[in-house]
């Protein structure tokens, strides 16, 4: 069951020219500045950004994009993926103004859950998908001006020496752009496992790492005792290229339980962040406040 939408509420809002037009321009914006900059702050792929916008735009009335009202969950299990991706996907598209929440999620009434399908007790938030009118522009090679190229003089000549110059490349270093809890988390990883980047930087360790999204509070051993936790793994010392499985044994659901031991653990630490209507969910761990459910049964009655 979706919430219906009041009168009025798409006004102001641009209807999109097609589905096709809208994809295009999702993955126009995701090849500009802006939409690169946005998207590593919100620590989301380039890859599931595209797969959610895909399936927002099928869930969409195809002649205005409006009427988005699947949740988080639903898209993640229909993807594969991790409900905190979709929605950090879904506020990228929100971000680059592509997307828009007309009306928020709520906990239906006790009417409602009796008009609902079995078990429902939530709607989920409806969003517009819409388009950009002045959109920044993509990343492209500028041209050389060939008027503004100032041409030698003959008094400025300075004579070169005709040795041959020695032109020696540098690895571009993203040490900076790598928080410390990454590069520990590197460390640690290759003093337990020194075969694991034998062959290779320890920078493409750091670099997988970082983009598997992980916890800062993600250890060595916590990360490796969820791996094997989960089932039997192939010994990796055994492989053709060790850390290309590694990695790839790091997905998402896996990312998504370490965030939340780790959130459980300073939640246990600082306390709950609690939120909701009946405040009935911590923001950080997705931990259920005990009680909540007697407080909204005994108000509803």
């Amino acid at each position: 069951m979706s919430i219906i939408s009041p009168p009025g509420t798409y006004d102001g809002i641009r209807p999109w020219a097609s589905r096709g037009a809208w994809l295009a321009q999702v993955e126009q914006l995701l090849h500009t500045e802006s939409g690169d900059r946005a998207r590593r702050e919100l620590r989301v792929a380039a890859d599931r950004v595209r797969e959610v916008a895909r399936a927002d735009a099928r869930s969409a009335t195809s002649t205005s994009g409006r009427d988005v009202a699947t949740s988080n969950r639903t898209v993640g299990r229909r993807l594969g993926i991790s409900y905190r991706t979709v929605q950090r996907a879904r506020a990228w598209l929100e971000r680059m103004r592509l997307s828009r929440t007309v009306q928020a999620g709520r906990y239906l009434t006790v009417k409602e859950r009796a008009e609902a399908a079995a078990g429902q007790i939530k709607a989920a938030s409806t969003r517009a998908l819409t388009t950009v009118e002045n959109q920044p522009q993509a990343h492209a090679a500028r041209p050389a001006d060939q008027s503004s190229v100032a041409l030698s003089r003959r008094d400025s000549f300075e004579p070169e020496s005709h040795l041959l110059k020695t032109k020696t490349r540098r690895a571009v270093s993203e040490s900076r752009a790598r928080p410390v809890w990454v590069q520990r988390l590197a460390a640690d990883l290759d003093r337990r496992m020194p075969w694991l980047v034998r062959y290779v930087h320890i920078g493409r360790l750091a670099n997988g790492l970082q983009q598997r999204n992980l916890h800062p509070a993600t250890t060595a051993g916590s990360l490796l005792g969820a791996i094997h936790a989960r089932g039997p793994v192939r010994e990796l010392a055994e492989q053709r290229d060790p850390l290309a499985y590694f990695l790839a044994l790091i997905d998402d659901d896996l990312v998504h339980g370490l965030a939340r031991a780790g959130e459980a653990t300073r939640c246990s630490r600082d306390g709950h962040d609690w939120h909701g209507q009946w405040r009935e969910v911590c923001r950080r761990c997705d931990t259920d406040r005990p009680g909540w459910r007697y407080e909204r049964d005994r108000s509803a009655s």
